[in-house]
């Protein structure tokens, strides 16, 4: 049984009945992608790999209309997508791409083809292909992307990953490639090592390179990470490879301190003094919440390398409704750099209006996290209920990013620097404040 759904643009999906329901999603086009020996441009990979995945979103995604059911099977998967297009020439709708999925036994997708239609030879050329494979447990064990080869008429390798887990469904190895186009085979090009404690928190993350010329994997970053008895993560290092002495050199370090409820109340940001071989002050950020959790302060500090101390940036105040928690006023303080001392720079009212809500998911925000961290292009956000607004800052308090996010929501970091960041997360149930790296 086959269901076609018309939408605005004119685009057609066919949805058979099988298995479980997925969100809808679509690809755009991009530029194929080999590589060879001497031009093989690798630091796009990264970039790649992120552009392909983002693509797949399709922007009907909200799209909440039940899908209709046949009496052989409870639910339905799409299984392929046909667009069309206005002609500029004669105002008539035309052919202009068409999407396939294939899914395994428990409605997985394992293959995803894409394809242009051809106005001259009238019938359908591969555009790109990717190809999943998993294990038992039903997590991901390689993704392969293919561009299609015009001069040859066939499929050509792009990029690979390959994934590895512990006992516990944990990544801990991820492997990159690249296709060669002149030797006809997969060359390594980046591996990923992640290593847990007992909780499941990352303890250590080393990033390596494939060094061609020496045919071996070469550091590239390192990460450790310790935690309270809490579970809170009170110590981040960062270290760089140095390629003179082939070994780790410390590079940045953080350190966090929370309180009783496991609110982080105050973070120091460090960086490592190559020349005299010590960790050297560099910003701070404060904390202060009320007893019902609300933050009511965040103040934020450089190292005033000049003087020998704290200066400050910036300082925020938040003054809550008791019975609601409901923010009612915000002020905005920046520092007098003659006096030394916060002075006023704006202010906020917060206005609210009586809703009745119903259905409302109670989840903690411990249950949050961002993935992955470190970042190459963009970020993700687990364990949201609903819309939630993230604020993304750097060291400084600078806030660059302030948007409302849904659950799995990509947000883009590409025009970021690299770095470390804040990200803090509002919710129903309070605030939590994340590091993210980009490197």
């Amino acid at each position: 049984m086959k269901l076609t759904f018309t939408f605005i643009i004119a685009c057609f999906v066919v949805c058979s009945v099988m298995g479980q329901t997925e969100k809808i999603r679509s690809h755009q086009f991009g530029n194929i992608h080999q590589y060879n020996g001497n031009n093989r441009d690798l630091e796009n990979l990264e970039g790649i790999r992120a552009e392909r995945n983002s693509l797949k979103e399709f922007p009907f995604n909200q799209l909440n209309e039940p899908m209709l059911k046949s009496a052989q099977v409870s639910t339905q998967l799409l299984d392929s997508i046909v667009s069309e297009d206005v002609d500029a020439a004669t105002g008539n709708m035309v052919l202009a791409r068409k999407s396939l999925y294939t899914y395994n036994y428990i409605g997985i997708e394992t293959l995803y083809i894409s394809y242009i239609w051809d106005k001259s030879s009238n019938k359908w050329v591969g555009s790109y292909k990717d190809e999943y494979t998993y294990d038992f447990n039903g997590n991901k064990t390689m993704d392969i992307f293919y561009s299609w080869d015009t001069t040859n008429n066939k499929w050509l390798g792009s990029i690979k990953d390959e994934y590895t887990y512990d006992s516990n469904g944990k990544m801990t190895k991820d492997i990159g490639y690249y296709w060669n186009i002149n030797t006809n085979n997969w060359i390594g090009n980046s591996k990923n090592e992640t290593t847990y404690d007992s909780n499941g928190n990352i303890i250590l993350d080393i990033g390596y390179i494939w060094e061609t010329n020496n045919s071996k994997w070469v550091g590239s970053s390192k990460y450790e990470s310790t935690y309270d008895s809490y579970g809170n993560e009170n110590i981040f290092l960062i270290f760089s490879w140095d390629t003179s002495n082939s070994s780790w050199v410390n590079s940045s370090k953080f350190e966090s301190t929370y309180d009783t409820n496991g609110n982080e109340t105050l973070y120091y940001y460090y960086q490592w003094d190559k020349g005299n071989n010590i960790w050297f002050n560099y910003s701070k950020v404060e904390y202060a919440y009320d007893s019902n959790n609300n933050m009511t302060l965040y103040s934020s500090y450089s190292w005033d390398t000049k003087n020998n101390k704290w200066a400050g940036n910036s300082k925020h105040e938040y003054i809550y409704n008791n019975t609601k928690d409901c923010l009612l006023s915000r002020k905005d303080y920046t520092r007098n750099i003659y006096s030394d001392n916060w002075e006023i720079s704006g202010n906020g009212i917060f206005y609210y209006s009586l809703h009745d809500v119903t259905g409302t998911i109670n989840i903690s925000t411990a249950d949050i996290n961002i993935f992955p961290n470190p970042v190459t292009n963009g970020f993700r956000i687990s364990g949201l209920a609903e819309l939630e607004t993230i604020i993304l800052s750097d060291l400084n308090g600078k806030v660059l990013i302030s948007k409302e996010v849904a659950n799995d929501e990509f947000v883009s970091t590409e025009a970021l620097p690299q770095g470390i960041y804040l990200v803090r997360i509002n919710t129903g149930n309070g605030s939590r404040v994340k590091k993210l790296v980009k490197k």
